[in-house]
């Protein structure tokens, strides 16, 4: 009996082990992204809004940056840009900085991108 109390102990701390190591990569990954995504400018009109399911159902802007059609990811963003901003909503964004400007209609404000990023 004691020896099958060890064994599922051994096994739920090897699991929880195993868990943590999986979130700190993971983690890692999104912050190497965060700096990838604050090096990128884009400005211009929200053509659509949605959980891209074919790329881990991530919450996407699609906007035409300038004639040019581009998904934007918010993969770990807690800003509540993605959630306010609406379909015909303008969007602008520097390159090298967090802060995103959005009109809609008489509507203006900016908004800081806040990543969780260790």
């Amino acid at each position: 009996m004691k020896a099958i109390i060890k064994s599922i102990a051994f096994v739920t701390c090897m699991a929880l082990l195993a868990s943590m190591i999986y979130c700190l990569n993971t983690n890692e990954k999104y912050c190497e992204g965060i700096s990838y995504y604050k090096g990128l400018g884009w400005q211009g009109m929200v053509l659509g809004k949605y959980r891209d399911t074919l790329n881990h159902h991530y919450k996407t802007l699609l906007i035409n940056d300038k004639g040019s059609l581009q998904k934007l990811y918010f993969i770990t963003d807690t800003s509540r840009v993605y959630k306010i901003v609406k379909i015909g909503d303008y969007v602008e964004k520097e390159k090298d900085s967090l802060t995103v400007f959005v009109r809609s209609g008489l509507f203006e404000n900016t908004f800081t991108l806040k990543y969780i990023c260790n």
